[in-house]
């Protein structure tokens, strides 16, 4: 049977989490997908336990390469997935059993639109819910329309819980691999441009916060990247005077953040 969605997971040291993320995709209630776990050059157990699952399961299939970044893992993916349809799953994160089949349905019954997201759960290391569950869409619904004149505000789509058609390729192109960080962030504002694109309130993906993710880890490349993105997007996704408030509310807040870190910096010296 000819496999309808390709998974991508790239990975890097995630050996923490990755056999629960693994779990997750394997406890679908959809069926016809490929996993393509891309191991980025880890120095920890992360290929050992990724090849243990594609030992268990001819749909889990892994690829080593030498460590060169998320996008450039992403994109290596994209040219091996054999799906009609590509969906993400970051090592640390985790799906609800449903959230292939609720995707495959929906993009199913609706051949206009080429991307859509999911509501999140955040959790803890421990996988416990967290008391604040700001971010994303805040578990908002939101329209073609909405994420256009939202999106410069803050990246609505949580990354694990995209699912889009693999011609979404050919009308707006790879992952910018110039991006180290925010790849996403700027993929979702070319998409937004070019093609219908959806988020549902449904929760469906649970996004784990913890000390060693990226947003933690690599807080001012992340800041540097999403500014780019935004400034990219400027001018490509209308509203302008209100893109451009996003724009420097956005810089605004990052001054404060990266002033806050310099002075706690100092107090610790």
């Amino acid at each position: 049977m000819k496999t309808l969605v390709s998974i991508l997971l790239p990975v890097y040291n995630g050996e923490r989490f990755l056999s629960e993320a693994i779990l997750s995709v394997r406890n679908q209630t959809f069926k016809s997908w490929e996993l393509l776990i891309i191991n980025d050059g880890s120095t920890d157990s992360s290929a050992e336990i990724a090849m243990e699952f594609s030992n268990m399961d001819e749909r889990v299939k892994v690829f080593e390469k030498e460590h060169s970044g998320v996008a450039k893992s992403l994109n290596f993916g994209l040219n091996k997935a054999a799906g009609e349809l590509i969906a993400r799953i970051d090592s640390d994160d985790l799906w609800f059993p449903e959230k292939l089949e609720y995707q495959v349905d929906l993009l199913k019954g609706n051949p206009d639109l080429f991307l859509m997201g999911t509501s999140v759960i955040m959790i803890d290391e421990t996988g416990l819910s967290l008391a604040v569950q700001k971010g994303f869409n805040n578990r908002l619904p939101f329209s073609s329309k909405g994420i256009r004149r939202n999106l410069l505000k803050n990246n609505l789509f949580c990354h694990s819980s995209v699912m889009f058609r693999r011609d979404l390729i050919s009308n707006i192109g790879m992952y910018h691999e110039g991006f180290k960080n925010s790849e996403d962030y700027e993929y979702w504002i070319r998409a937004a441009k070019k093609v219908s694109c959806e988020i549902s309130g449904r929760v469906l993906v649970k996004y784990r916060v913890w000390s060693n993710a990226v947003s933690f880890k690599k807080r001012e490349q992340q800041i540097y990247y999403s500014f780019r993105a935004r400034l990219r997007g400027l001018f490509t996704l209308g509203c302008i005077p209100l893109n451009l408030f996003f724009l420097l509310k956005f810089i605004g807040n990052s001054i404060v953040y990266l002033l806050k870190k310099g002075v706690n910096h100092l107090k610790q010296l």
